[in-house]
């Protein structure tokens, strides 16, 4: 057999190298966006959770004919719901209202950050479910961002995402899925992601 032949028939090192190159290319790309995609859901999962929460506490407010807190703790990555300065029982897990985001099992970390209403990071609603002022809070994982915001007066509830990393809740935001999980004072429980569906943290 010719050696030119011979040399045909087999793989260089150089060809080698650049096989394995390309497959460690695409292995990290691939796990690339496996992450981003995880990121991205665990914040959209942690927003609906927090919308359901807030649509929770105003129809509670306005059922029970009294005046609903939403406490948000930066440093800590929670929110608590109150009543007078007293965290409300959880009506599933009988325990306090805290919902801690570093605790809950999910794919990737979700950060909560500048919770706004009015200049307080606290949301309050009124023996009749009104907000003391309208607002928005943000949960953020790797580079997605979700913001909560709640309209002044209504009290309507929405999860917007963000479409760059400077965008603000009223702008450059896009609506991932249906807004206003709790359906608003007087309407039915909570969204699945609420009060119903698990204790405080999950």
């Amino acid at each position: 057999m010719p050696a030119s032949r011979a040399r045909s028939a087999g793989v260089t090192l150089v060809e080698l190298l650049v096989a394995l190159a390309v497959i460690a290319v695409l292995s990290g790309a691939a796990v690339s966006l496996l992450a981003g995609g995880q990121a991205r859901s665990a914040a959209e999962e942690a927003a609906r959770r927090l919308a359901a929460d807030v649509a929770f506490a105003q129809t509670d407010a306005l059922a029970r004919r009294s005046a609903r807190t939403l406490v948000f703790d930066e440093r800590r990555e929670s929110y608590t719901l109150e009543q007078q300065g007293t965290p409300l029982v959880h009506p599933v897990s009988r325990q306090p209202f805290v919902v801690e985001l570093a605790s809950a099992a999910r794919a990737a970390r979700v950060d909560l950050s500048r919770p706004d209403f009015g200049g307080d990071t606290c949301l309050v609603f009124d023996a009749e479910g009104v907000p003391a002022s309208g607002g928005s809070v943000w949960l953020a994982a790797g580079a997605h961002r979700f913001a909560v915001t709640v309209a002044e007066v209504t009290g309507r509830v929405a999860v917007v995402e963000a479409l760059s990393p400077d965008a603000s809740p009223d702008e450059e935001a896009q609506e991932p899925g249906d807004e206003d999980p709790g359906g608003g004072p007087g309407a039915g429980g909570p969204g699945a992601g609420g009060p119903g569906a698990g204790g405080p943290g999950s």
